[in-house]
């Protein structure tokens, strides 16, 4: 029996925003991030982090608008700072009807992260092939909320590209580690407040990644 996908996603392939892989491929990856034990704490009876989300680099939407139909109650902040994203997410949102809870915003999250409306207010955040893992630790730290609950996919390589004292220094702390048939994960948890000196400005994280 075929699948039906909803036409967001479809359009995303089409046009680059998501890669050649099989759509149940893209969806179950997507599904995967919700297995971190941490969100597990504090969440409601589905599983549904209790608080505000947010979805770095969000490109097509994966996995953020997955991860809003999964979970109907969740709120999600789609980030991204290219264009095209812009309006195909804005479009996706719409589309969906999901304009009550989901949000895109367009920009640098190194400008963001320093916003007082998104600081340190979230509680769950996904990093799918966003950045580095240095980058992607400064970055996704600005948004988190003390408590609050990172998840990003891994290579299946099995190395630690996530050294405890790099991420001391943004108020990280190592999670757990999964794999399921579709891809590998790792979570990180929020324990201390992030200092004023993060997020640095535009490139600059790039050019000298924490590690």
């Amino acid at each position: 029996m075929s699948e039906t996908w909803p036409q967001w996603m479809i359009h995303a392939q089409d046009v680059g925003l998501i890669g050649p892989a099989s759509l149940r491929f893209h969806h179950d990856h997507a599904q995967g991030f919700t297995e971190a034990p941490e969100l597990k704490e504090g969440a409601s009876a589905d599983g549904t982090p209790n608080g505000r989300s947010i979805d770095l680099g969000s490109g097509g939407g994966l996995p953020g608008l997955v991860l809003a139909g999964l979970w109907p109650t969740s709120h999600w902040l789609l980030l991204d700072a290219r264009k095209r994203s812009e309006e195909h997410l804005e479009e996706a949102i719409a589309a969906e009807g999901l304009e009550d809870r989901v949000e895109m915003v367009t920009g640098r999250a190194e400008d963001l992260g320093r916003d007082d409306s998104l600081r340190e207010l979230f509680v769950f955040a996904t990093a799918r092939g966003f950045a580095k893992p240095g980058i992607t630790a400064e970055l996704a730290a600005s948004f988190l909320c003390v408590g609050g609950v990172l998840v990003v996919s891994e290579p299946p390589e099995d190395i630690d590209r996530w050294p405890k004292d790099g991420l001391t220094m943004v108020g990280l702390e190592p999670g757990s580690s999964w794999a399921n048939d579709v891809g590998h994960y790792r979570s990180f948890r929020k324990v201390d407040p992030l200092g004023e000196r993060y997020p640095r400005r535009v490139g600059i994280p790039e050019k000298r990644p924490l590690f």
